[in-house]
């Protein structure tokens, strides 16, 4: 993934996070522990406690809706 010069900054949150969380709870997760907008257009990357599952929050500002949210999950296959 390609960050538009920097302007992107990558936030991991220090602790195993329970993956059942919806986009709500991880919004809540980010304004309340990690202090920072969720809106700001930054990168936030939630972890389990195996480290094998990612969840991530970024805002991707579309033409039409200037406050789409998108919820992206990655697995990394082992089980």
């Amino acid at each position: 993934m390609f960050f538009p010069e920097g302007q992107v900054r990558v936030f991991l949150y220090g602790e195993p996070v329970d993956m059942r969380k919806s986009f709500t709870g991880l919004y809540a997760l980010t304004k309340r522990e990690l202090k920072q907008d969720p809106l700001s257009g930054h990168l936030f990357v939630f972890v389990n406690r195996r480290g094998d599952y990612l969840k991530c929050l970024l805002r991707i500002p579309r033409e039409r809706d200037r406050r789409f949210h998108r919820n992206v999950t990655a697995h990394s296959g082992r089980r």
